[in-house]
């Protein structure tokens, strides 16, 4: 009880799940992914960082995106802001763990393109006078 279980439709998630994808895990309030899916080729530095990450051949704009974190307001932050700028067929945030979202990327049709892992925010521990909340 109080366990919520997720299930991945990519199909369902995004317009053309065979796009590559390109995932942050722990994004906060999304907006690296942000940033990245509304990116145009006009930019120069949009050319550069998608050939130096992606390969010759892809942009951004080739790419599906998807962010997970577990915290609810930065995900309905990046939902939001993701409607508003008309970026949802191929860019999705989720509540999520990571451990439990990670495996669930085995399933995508797709190419795992890039991947951004952000660290843990370091909450200090109650009664300690050093670590975190999510670290060792």
């Amino acid at each position: 009880q109080g366990i919520i279980t997720h299930s991945y439709d990519w199909d369902e998630i995004f317009q053309d799940a065979s796009r590559p994808l390109v995932v942050d895990v722990g994004c906060g309030m999304g907006v690296s992914l942000l940033g990245l899916s509304s990116t145009t080729e006009q930019l120069p530095s949009s050319k550069e960082s998608s050939r130096l990450l992606l390969g010759e051949n892809l942009t951004w704009s080739d790419c599906n995106f998807v962010g997970v974190d577990l915290g609810a307001l930065g995900i309905e932050y990046a939902r939001g802001v993701a409607h508003r700028c008309n970026l949802e067929d191929n860019l999705h945030f989720t509540i999520d763990a990571a451990e439990d979202f990670c495996r669930h990327l085995k399933s995508y049709p797709g190419e795992i393109r890039f991947c951004m892992i952000q660290f843990p925010t370091p909450f200090l521990l109650q009664n300690k006078d050093f670590g975190n909340s999510q670290l060792p």
